[in-house]
């Protein structure tokens, strides 16, 4: 099945309820624990593709091109085929707190699949 890319949102591609993590899922299941006792809060952000890349570069201390050639293709084909036969795919991450990220080739789907926005769960120190 070919993908009808002008009538995608962001809805059907990806699930705005869990980042696939454990500990990413906590902070959106149960912000007042996240808060308390991790010292941390999230929240779900829709941003541009190409903003995610530079929240990415700036969190890593290194340049967009060296985030965008981190992309594997394999992933990104694996990916592709996830959103082809009708799943959804887990938003993405900036973490903040840890420095961490989680979605580079998400973001790189996003942008072949002609999406405007995606989530990202922002996490940072409470």
């Amino acid at each position: 099945m070919d993908l009808l890319y002008d009538s995608l949102d962001v809805g059907q591609v990806f699930d705005q309820g869990r980042t696939g993590l454990p500990y990413y899922d906590m902070i959106l299941r149960d912000p007042s624990y996240a808060y308390e006792a991790k010292g941390v809060q999230g929240l779900v952000v829709f941003m541009e593709p190409d903003e995610y890349m530079r929240k990415v570069a700036e969190l890593h201390g290194t340049s967009v091109g060296r985030q965008y050639d981190a992309i594997d293709q394999g992933s990104l084909e694996h990916l592709k085929s996830v959103v082809e036969r009708g799943q959804k795919i887990d938003m993405l991450l900036l973490d903040y707190d840890k420095g961490e990220q989680e979605g580079r080739h998400r973001a790189m789907l996003a942008t072949m699949l002609g999406l405007r926005t995606l989530p990202v769960l922002v996490v940072e120190p409470a």
